[in-house]
């Protein structure tokens, strides 16, 4: 698992990228010392992220591939309507998988448990990783 984010301040001044991976948090900061700008364009994806790139690839010729991991406890996947951000339904094409922490997630609120904790409403079923990877 490998993934990260960009970022651009106004007037080009910063730029950075932000990256992870099962082993590794990686910041990458270009910009200068006297807060002026570095040029229009020079964006994080364009300027922080090559860096990252090189530096990532290094870290994992040196200690290996990254091998995935299942979500921590307590997070879920679930396919989302890309029209009405709420949970998708049979019906629903090309929906895309969204991780949540449990009990956040569009519908959860629907569901209601009696006193034996009986659920009384469901919301379609949730999506393991693995079952992901084969739709």
């Amino acid at each position: 698992l490998i993934g990260g984010k960009t970022g651009t301040t106004s007037d080009y001044i910063d730029a950075w990228f932000v990256g992870f991976s099962n082993n590794l948090v990686l910041g990458v900061w270009t910009g200068f010392d006297e807060n002026t700008s570095m040029g229009c364009g020079e964006s994080g994806g364009k300027a922080a992220l090559p860096i990252w790139i090189d530096v990532m690839k290094s870290h994992l010729s040196l200690f290996g591939e990254e091998q995935d991991d299942e979500a921590p406890e307590g997070i879920v996947n679930v396919l989302i309507n890309k029209e009405t951000g709420k949970l998708a339904e049979l019906s629903t094409s090309n929906p895309f998988l969204e991780a949540f922490v449990e009990g956040t997630e569009p519908g959860a609120e629907d569901v209601v448990e009696d006193e034996n904790g009986v659920v009384t409403e469901s919301v379609p079923e949730k999506i393991d990783d693995e079952d992901f990877l084969n739709l």
